[in-house]
């Protein structure tokens, strides 16, 4: 506080007004293998026809991976997408353009590049007479066959055809000019892209940019090729060999090629998952396996939660590992938990099985491990009730996109799974497919062996520590000491009026705020949680008696 020298009125303020605030519960985060998109690089995907725009199809060597997403947007709305790749071996298809004066307009690219999204921009080379490298925005081989360019100067653009007669004439508003402004040539250049569902080609984007790279549009923003299109193109990149004054050839569509997957390893995966870890960078609360359905991967994301303490890891027994009769299935996924992956705390849940669903895309039938199937159950739950509720059972457990299961767990054999906390999945006759376990991965019989209660402390911790920040580098007094409490009282209230939590004391006061922790410049809240328990063992007593007995009397002994 300011000293007052003299008499005057004073005022300060106080604000009590803090409150805890409500954080995210169903953010999921996935890395996989996919035939486009950007490459270690973090995407927010919504929907179904979001990932298909943005990572293109699914296929028979990516398809648990893109399911892996796609099954969870059927319950949720918010997932973290990353593309992984060997970026040893990935290539982004492309084509050269030669100078005016060549024969032929499109040549050898030479060495096609590796550019996994537009952060990672190399430096590009040229050889003799390539004017322009024109390059798939993103690496793999659906470049080779998803996207067509056509360029046209100033003096071809009256005839020179894009594709199949239609010219650019037809095309663009108005025409490039030629030494506009004292600058070099302007170019007209088209991005075609095939649809994915009808394979037509459709022309998605027009540029009409300048060679000179000092070349304005008229609202003095730069109108350079590659300024321009590498900036705002969802589909290429294009790169100007400056020391080459020509005008490049005018041509028709051409395909770009020379793409290349670059199939990731657990090791791509991996770095993929880094991108994830960090909860100062990225908000997440479910970590998904995404169809890398191997202990590696598995065993890498558990450890990433576990670091977190902010999201839970779900994983799912590998489909090749339940092959055989139920009595050997059921054993295997056993010894996968407890052996394979051998992870043994509470930030994970595991569920055995796998689900034969149809694939629109490529008219087949494909098994699906369900571990999405089973954090989307945790979103719905999120969505309908909240996170502490158990996701599981018929109200929350609902299984959707389900033709049959890989194994349909007798009771005896459920009890085997969920006494080594694997949760089953199960097809009730007439009520459709279940997941009916919450169990985490921890064999510590405590509150956090089951998936509600660790996902309620999350919450709890996230939020509280969220509001806590504002008070680092506050002196711990009692003023501040009592704002602490006066923060977390009202929000623990509406977690239990919200059936979250039975009771709970926080203490923050002179008792654990000794003078040593002070010294220590220490802040200490003590906060005890009785969490809410769910019903999963149903028992029902059913006592015949005679005609003449009195029920008040049997009630009362």
């Amino acid at each position: 506080m300011s000293f007052i020298l003299s008499p005057a009125v004073e005022i300060r303020e106080f604000d009590a007004s803090r409150v805890v605030p409500a954080v995210a519960t169903s953010i999921a985060g996935v890395c996989g293998k996919y035939s486009w998109g950007p490459c270690f690089e973090r995407k927010t995907v919504t929907m179904e026809k979001e990932l298909l725009s943005y990572f293109g199809l699914p296929s028979d060597t990516n398809f648990e991976h893109w399911f892996g997403a796609a099954e969870y947007l059927r319950y949720g709305n918010n997932l973290i997408v990353v593309r992984a790749v060997d970026a040893d071996t990935a290539k982004n298809a492309g084509i050269a353009v030669a100078e005016e004066g060549q024969v032929t307009a499109v040549i050898s690219i030479g060495t096609n590049p590796y550019i996994p999204n537009y952060s990672s921009i190399p430096t590009i080379s040229f050889t003799s007479h390539q004017k322009l490298k024109i390059v798939a925005r993103y690496p793999g081989i659906l470049g080779n066959s998803k996207i067509k360019v056509a360029l046209a100067t100033a003096d071809d653009f009256a005839t020179a055809e894009i594709i199949d007669g239609t010219t650019f004439a037809e095309e663009f508003d108005y025409a490039p000019q030629s030494g506009a402004y004292d600058y070099y040539d302007q170019v007209a250049v088209a991005v075609l892209v095939k649809n994915d569902l009808d394979e037509n080609w459709q022309i998605l984007e027009r540029w009409l940019v300048d060679l000179d790279p000092t070349a304005k549009d008229i609202y003095g923003k730069s109108n350079y090729i590659e300024t321009v299109i590498n900036q705002k193109s969802q589909y290429i990149y294009v790169f100007d060999n400056t020391s080459i004054s020509t005008s490049p050839l005018s041509f028709e569509a051409t395909l770009l090629s020379g793409g290349v997957d670059g199939d990731p390893a657990s090791g791509d995966i991996q770095l993929g998952y880094d991108l994830l870890a960090n909860p100062e960078e990225v908000d997440v609360n479910i970590l998904l396996d995404g169809g890398n359905v191997n202990e590696t991967i598995q065993g890498y994301i558990i450890d990433i939660a576990q670091t977190r303490k902010d999201c839970i890891a779900v994983v799912c027994v590998p489909t090749a590992t339940m092959a055989g009769d139920l009595s050997t299935a059921v054993t295997a996924c056993v010894t996968y938990k407890t052996t394979t992956l051998n992870k043994n705390n509470s930030y994970y849940s595991i569920y055995a099985n796998s689900k034969y669903a149809y694939d629109k895309y490529n008219d087949s039938y494909r098994w699906l491990p369900m571990s999405a199937d089973a954090a989307g159950c945790m979103a719905y739950t999120d969505q309908v009730t909240a996170a502490w509720f158990p996701p599981a059972g018929y109200s929350r457990g609902q299984v959707k996109n389900c033709i049959k299961l890989l194994i349909n767990p007798t009771r005896a054999y459920r009890d085997i799974l969920y006494k080594n906390n694997i949760n089953p999945i199960v097809s009730p006759p007439g009520d459709g497919t279940l997941v009916f376990g919450q169990k985490t991965g921890t064999s510590i019989p405590s509150a956090y062996d089951r998936v509600n209660v660790r996902r309620l402390f999350i919450v709890l911790e996230k939020s509280i520590s969220t509001a806590a920040k504002y008070m680092l580098f506050e002196f711990n007094d009692d003023y501040q000491r009592n704002m602490f409490k006066l923060m977390v009282d009202p929000f623990l209230k509406r977690i239990k009026s919200g059936k979250g939590i039975y009771d709970y004391v926080v203490i923050c006061d002179s008792t654990n705020n000794t003078a040593q922790v002070i010294d220590s410049n220490e802040f200490v809240g003590d906060i005890y949680i009785k969490p809410a328990r769910a019903a999963e063992f149903i028992r029902l007593n059913f006592t015949a008696v005679g005609t003449g007995v009195n029920f008040d009397e049997i009630l009362r002994t």
